[in-house]
């Protein structure tokens, strides 16, 4: 089944992901990447593959496998 994978080093904070993600599957975290900037994490379980959070991030920082 696919998933969406999260590139965290180049996530500049937008929360368009956890935004716009049906299945809720991405969350923000208290971990701050290279450039300071809080990280989002995504939950393998409820994960549904759908692409959304590739598609809304500006900063291309999804890939879904």
């Amino acid at each position: 089944m696919a998933r969406a994978y999260v590139n965290e080093q180049l996530c500049k904070e937008c929360l368009r992901c956890v935004r716009n993600c049906p299945s809720k599957a991405v969350v923000e975290t208290e971990t701050l990447n290279s450039m300071g900037f809080r990280i989002v994490s995504v939950d393998a379980e409820s994960c549904t593959g759908c692409g959304v959070c590739y598609i809304v991030c500006p900063d291309c920082c999804f890939e879904i496998r």
